[in-house]
This record gives C-alpha cells, structure tokens and sequence, in this order.
C-alpha cells in the first residue's frame, strides 16, 4: 500500500469524526446558552424589574411592606431552580429571616425584636448575589450589563449593595 492510498482511506474517517464532535461541541454550546437565557429570563429580569420598580422609592428592605415582601419571597421561591451557587446557598437563611419578619410584623410577637435588622442584612446578601449572578449570566449572553447598572444605583440610593 502506498502512502496516498492511506491518505485517501483515513480521510473519510478523520472528517467524520471531526464533524461529529464538532457537531457535539456545538450542541453543548447550545444548550448552555439555551440554559443561561432561562435563567436570565425567568430570574434575574424579574428580580432586577422588582428591585427597581415593585418598591419604587427605593426604601430601606426592612420598611416594605408585608405585600410587597410576599411578592419578592414569591418570586424567590418560584424561580429558586434557576438560582447560582451563592444565591441558593442563601435562600434559606433569607427565608427564615422573611418568616421571622411576619412573625414579627403580622403577630405583633415581640420575641422577634431583631427580626427587622436580619431581614435587612439577609435581603442585601441575597440581592448582592443574585446582581452578581446575572452579571456573569448576561457576559457570557453578551448582553448589556444591566446588573451592574442596577447595583451601582441601588447602592448609592440605599448604601447597602
């Protein structure tokens, strides 16, 4: 067998597996954009939309109200799955705290004196990772990095973030 003959049968071969994998590494690709839209979508748009427009004076986290913590708590809980790895790792303690906070706000009981100050202090930890979150979700969507924007106005009106 001749050197060209060994050419002519491994070609065919090389350029098969070759778009095989690159038609793999592309689906791969794909999917995870796909699941970095979803999050974006689904957690991070509505977190940043209620961050800037649910309280609409930017007030202290402790002064909203009970309704307007439900909806933030609702919003939490129902797009948890899409939560990163620092934000997930805070939900509970900001649910306790939440919950802490109608006990405190609801039942008038006053074993949960200090309920006000935790809920602040939880509520700042879970917007600072969830702005965080979406900044790095937006770069690698290469979109315009609105969580950076978002925080940098939060924090210069509240002094938190």
């Amino acid at each position: 067998m001749k050197p060209d003959d060994y050419f002519y049968f491994f070609t065919p071969i090389v350029v098969v597996a070759a778009s095989y994998l690159f038609g793999i590494a592309t689906s791969s690709y794909e999917r995870k954009m796909k699941a970095y839209k979803e999050r974006y979508d689904n957690l991070y748009i509505p977190f940043m939309n209620w961050l800037v427009h649910y309280p609409l004076s930017w007030i202290n986290p402790r002064k909203y109200t009970i309704r307007e913590r439900q909806a933030f708590i609702k919003l939490l809980l129902d797009n948890s799955q899409f939560m990163g790895k620092k934000s997930s790792k805070l939900l509970i303690d900001f649910y306790n705290a939440h919950l802490d906070l109608d006990e405190f706000d609801i039942r008038k009981n006053q074993n949960y004196f200090k309920s006000p100050a935790e809920y602040e202090e939880q509520f700042y930890l879970m917007a600072n990772a969830l702005l965080e979150e979406s900044t790095q979700v937006s770069a690698k969507l290469k979109l315009p990095d609105m969580p950076a924007t978002i925080s940098a106005m939060y924090n210069r009106r509240v002094g938190k973030l």
